[in-house]
């Protein structure tokens, strides 16, 4: 007996486990490998799969279409987020008053320190009130 994989293996199971016997049958027959019907299988409920294979008229088909149909899922691409304008803000901001600030700035010894969060609390500003 040749070398199996375990992943091969571990298709066959859901095969065996959630396909209908016709898909089973096919894969038996050799008409849809093991990977694509497992595929089709995890992807498809049982009454699902019987109706997709009546209206195509083979389990092959029903495959092949399901692997199509899922391939061009992934093709399509989705829009990139907008920037977040407030942290592009904050930023600005945030260099703004760094160019102000004098070269030595006075120390200052009294008062209570405040913490202001910059970037939804990736940064923190420390200002003397």
């Amino acid at each position: 007996m040749g070398k199996v994989s375990p992943r091969t293996i571990s298709n066959t199971k859901a095969l065996k486990r959630d396909a209908i016997p016709t898909v089973v049958d096919a894969v038996k027959r050799g008409e849809v490998p093991i990977a694509q019907a497992a595929a089709f299988v995890s992807k498809t409920p049982p009454l699902d799969q019987a109706r997709i294979i009546a209206d195509l008229g083979s389990p092959a088909a029903a495959v092949k279409a399901a692997i199509r149909a899922q391939a061009d899922r992934a093709t399509v691409k989705k829009p990139k987020p907008s920037p977040d304008v407030t942290a592009a803000a904050d930023r600005a901001e945030a260099r703004a008053k760094l160019a102000v600030v004098p070269a030595e700035p006075a120390v200052e010894r009294a008062g209570y320190i405040n913490c202001r969060s910059v970037l939804g609390g990736l940064h923190h500003q420390y200002v003397r009130i």
